[in-house]
């Protein structure tokens, strides 16, 4: 199974690139993943929320492809414990999905397109973390899963 995480735009902490670049290393024992940040769509400061938020839908449309099984992160989304969410993976590898696609929006959220595209909307925490960090949290728990789902020491 191939895991492709979209989101807009880059990571722009140093601490955050390094803690991914590590987390990035480590799954790649375990499946393809492919990491593709987004530009942020210009002037988006001066755009109301509804046309920043269709025009960042665009964007992801255009990376997706129909048989994805998209999972959107959004703060009002379902939560799991690290089992239970390696549990869903196991169910989506079940299926033969070929391509997980996590996404993670800009400042406002997803456009409803994006939200009907959706297999799953996925909470992370009900705590709230800034769009940069959840991108490093989102790469520990993939990797996570897939310790707890080989049965490794990692997860205990």
């Amino acid at each position: 199974m191939k895991i492709t995480v979209i989101s807009i735009g880059k990571t722009k902490e140093a601490f955050l690139k390094e803690g991914l670049a590590i987390y990035l290393e480590k799954i790649k024992r375990y499946c393809t993943i492919v990491w593709q940040e987004l530009e942020e769509v210009k002037n988006a400061a001066s755009l109301p929320k509804d046309e920043l938020k269709r025009k960042e839908a665009k964007l992801f449309f255009d990376k997706l492809k129909p048989t994805d099984y998209v999972m959107m992160l959004d703060e009002h989304g379902k939560e799991f414990s690290s089992v239970q969410l390696a549990n869903e993976f196991q169910g989506i590898m079940n299926r033969g999905t070929s391509n997980a696609v996590f996404l993670i929006g800009g400042a406002f959220g997803f456009d409803e397109t994006i939200e009907k595209r959706c297999h799953q909307k996925i909470g992370l925490s009900q705590l709230t973390f800034t769009h940069q960090m959840i991108r490093l949290l989102l790469a520990e728990q993939i990797y996570r899963v897939f310790t707890i789902l080989n049965n490794e020491k990692y997860h205990h």
